[in-house]
């Protein structure tokens, strides 16, 4: 690698060389130079001059880090931290040099690991699996003059480069403002993960199970929502049980039980009242809560919302064989590296998506909870119903849906928006489940949040 500008430094424990030659392998499948050799980790003065001259003239510097590294007090990646943190210091504020990598559950304010590193948003690869999104962002910051924000000026030419120009966007806001999670205990001992983000109005996001509260600041999914939602207001969100870094073995998943992780969550934040955004699942889920809490919500918006279980609405025999046929195909191949099964979804879900949207949507999917609990939570979700507590809705509601929206029909919308007093709908012309960057639906929901939720 000496001498050349574009490569990237792997910095890593010896207990995870297996993950992280996963990761490299990935990026390097990609086209991208990766110092990453294990037969040469040894010690030595040609070793120590070595590594000095790498880090010195790689364009970035990755440390791996886990509970591993932590437990060592002493290592020849310890000197490569230290190397690359000094070389931090001579390198401009809007050039990304330090992207660190961890595998496991390690605090980002963790003890062992130096300041530098701390201020940046770390991505978290368990067992060193690479996403396409996080591969893609760095042959993004290897493009020569590639900066964390945007240069003044520059403007996108078609819908995938508005995308590309926007997560850059958020990713310089990412590294300014960190996302602590932190957990709520529920009183059935499951720990919901969550996080808060911004500042303004409290606005708190139910719980959608495709998601996972890192994965989701990584990818062109979901980025664009965090960042124009904490721009404007207190924003949290959190992960279902049995998804993201919640607790992933969890007894019950019943409506029920949904309802009580984001008692817990608000409760832990700290919030006596806000606006609830519920999205999908999420609907269900708010308009449970609100019938119990009325006193708690001002506002709520709903958007590719259901309340009727989808049985319910597709009654048909043919439509209760293809359920089932998709809860099987979930539990055989949602886990496998083959794409085929979870593009599935994605073509369901989002089947406008750019090529980077639908790969990280690919990505996420996987990531956010295991094949079993895929499946399982697919059948709940058949059967989930809050119909019934629609009527006792008063808060200002909102109905956002899209028009061409594959996994919950047009109708469910209308159904809501009819049978909620004074709500008002809009509809928005796209074929995505919830609209995406780059596309006029997507700044049309921006407008009407808005005209609708209060700024402060």
């Amino acid at each position: 690698m000496s001498g050349t500008p574009q490569a990237v430094f792997v910095s890593y424990a010896t207990q995870d060389a297996d993950a992280a030659g996963r990761m490299c392998q990935a990026l390097r499948t990609a086209g991208i130079e990766v110092w990453f050799d294990q037969t040469e980790l040894r010690g030595g003065d040609a070793w120590d001059q070595k590594i000095r001259r790498e880090i010195r003239d790689c364009a970035l510097f990755i440390p791996v880090i886990s509970a591993n590294t932590a437990a060592r007090a002493e290592g020849y990646f310890r000197l490569e931290w230290s190397l690359a943190e000094q070389r931090s210091h001579m390198i401009a504020r809007t050039k990304v040099f330090i992207v660190p990598v961890c595998l496991d559950q390690t605090p980002e304010s963790a003890a062992d690991v130096p300041e530098p590193f701390q201020r940046v948003q770390w991505t978290r690869l368990p067992a060193g699996d690479a996403t396409p999104a996080f591969v893609q962002r760095i042959a993004t910051l290897l493009a020569p003059g590639a900066q964390i924000a945007p240069a003044a000026g520059e403007h996108a030419e078609h819908p995938a480069a508005d995308v590309r120009a926007q997560r850059e966007e958020f990713g310089s806001a990412a590294t300014a403002v960190k996302q602590m999670v932190r957990f709520a205990r529920v009183a059935d001992g499951a720990r919901i993960a969550f996080a808060t983000t911004g500042s303004g109005y409290p606005l708190v996001n139910a719980a959608h199970w495709l998601g996972h509260l890192e994965y989701d600041w990584q990818t062109p999914v979901w980025l664009p929502w965090i960042q124009r939602l904490s721009a404007r207001y207190r924003f949290t969100r959190y992960d279902s049980r049995g998804c993201g870094l919640s607790d992933r073995e969890v007894a019950s998943i019943a409506l029920e039980d949904l309802v009580a992780d984001l008692e817990a969550v608000v409760d832990a934040a700290g919030l006596e009242r806000f606006a609830l955004l519920g999205m999908s699942q999420g609907g269900a889920i708010s308009i449970a809560y609100i019938a119990k809490h009325p006193e708690r919500v001002s506002h709520l918006v709903l958007c590719g919302a259901f309340a009727r279980r989808g049985l319910g609405r597709h009654p048909s025999l043919r439509d209760r064989v293809a359920l089932q046929a998709l809860i099987e195909m979930v539990k055989i191949g949602w886990g496998e590296s083959n794409l085929a099964f979870r593009q599935l979804f994605t073509s369901l879900f989002f089947p406008r998506a750019a090529p980077e949207q639908a790969a990280a949507f690919n990505a996420i999917q996987k990531q956010s909870t295991s094949p079993a609990h895929a499946a399982r939570l697919l059948r709940v979700l058949s059967e989930v119903d809050a119909s019934s507590q629609l009527e006792k809705i008063a808060c200002p509601t909102l109905v956002i849906h899209c028009r061409g929206d594959a996994v919950i029909p047009l109708e469910e919308g209308r159904f809501l928006a009819g049978a909620i007093a004074g709500a008002r709908f809009e509809s928005l012309d796209t074929e995505n489940h919830v609209p995406l960057a780059g596309e006029p639906a997507f700044e049309r929901v921006f407008e009407l949040l808005g005209e609708f939720l209060p700024t402060g």
